[in-house]
């Protein structure tokens, strides 16, 4: 075998475990990427949860007494702090 063959067979494994290495590269990112939108929304159920678990407990301690006023306030308390997360404050 010539010197030009071990070279062109040298430079095309080193090519091919690049390649290899790149797509393994991708592979994991975008694993990691769908990883993180699922505890994103995770998250969001957790929270969500929470503000319902907290509309049920007041509207059960008042008995259904000025359960309107309370929701609207719990409403604009929501929307207050869900402002400030997308507005970056």
């Amino acid at each position: 075998m010539s010197i030009r063959t071990k070279l062109r067979i040298s430079a095309g494994i080193t090519i091919g475990f690049a390649l290899i290495i790149a797509l393994t590269a991708f592979a994991a990112s975008r694993n990691i990427e769908q990883a993180a939108s699922q505890d994103r929304f995770g998250e969001r159920v957790i929270k969500d949860v929470s503000d319902l678990n907290s509309l049920s407990y007041v509207y059960l301690s008042l008995q259904g007494q000025r359960f309107q006023s309370t929701v609207a306030d719990q409403i604009r308390i929501a929307r207050k702090s869900a402002a400030r997360e997308h507005g970056g404050q």
